[in-house]
């Protein structure tokens, strides 16, 4: 493990190293025992849902989740150009055509959330970053400790209910609404 990256409640996110091809990583290690019950399950869903979520460029691509003795690590693609919210701040001038392109990959994004079957519920600039500094960067949604799958009235997933020829999601709750009302 390299240096540390950021911390949370229940750990912290490090800059790793894959010793194959040297290529960088973002690594969540998270402390689960220091966790109570509620937060514990939470954290569970969070897992199961960043396995379920298709590769996506404008989604931060979760490589994978494994267990050591005390610790949870999620490893996600790197990603080095700070938030939106930063961004935006930072610029005199954000023009209409950067909004465009920001908002089109949010919206897919969201496209390929919601047909997965899953709402964000934490949609912030924030929770938006930049894959690098580059000017023509594309921007990639992250943290998903907040999402949850939609149900159905009767308790099925939604992604039970895909048309997978279509790819189109049969049924929304109002959750899925209001990830979209945010953009």
């Amino acid at each position: 493990m390299c240096k540390t990256l950021g911390r949370g409640n229940f750990g912290e996110t490090k800059l790793v190293e894959d010793k194959s091809d040297r290529s960088l990583w973002a690594a969540k290690v998270q402390r689960v025992a220091a966790m109570d019950e509620e937060d514990r399950k939470n954290f569970v869903l969070e897992c199961s849902i960043l396995r379920s979520l298709p590769r996506h460029r404008s989604i931060c691509w979760t490589r994978e989740i494994f267990r050591s003795a005390t610790h949870t690590h999620i490893v996600v693609e790197l990603l080095t150009g700070g938030e939106l919210f930063d961004r935006v701040v930072q610029k005199e001038f954000y023009s209409e055509a950067e909004a465009i392109s920001t908002v089109r990959q949010i919206a897919e994004a969201l496209s390929v959330v919601h047909a997965a079957g899953v709402v964000h519920r934490d949609l912030k600039p924030e929770n938006i970053l930049y894959a690098s500094m580059a000017v023509t960067a594309p921007v990639k949604l992250v943290d998903f400790g907040m999402s949850a799958y939609v149900l159905t009235s009767c308790g099925r997933r939604v992604d039970d209910l895909l048309d997978t020829k279509n790819n189109v999601c049969l049924l929304y709750t109002s959750d899925a609404a209001d990830d979209l009302l945010c953009v």
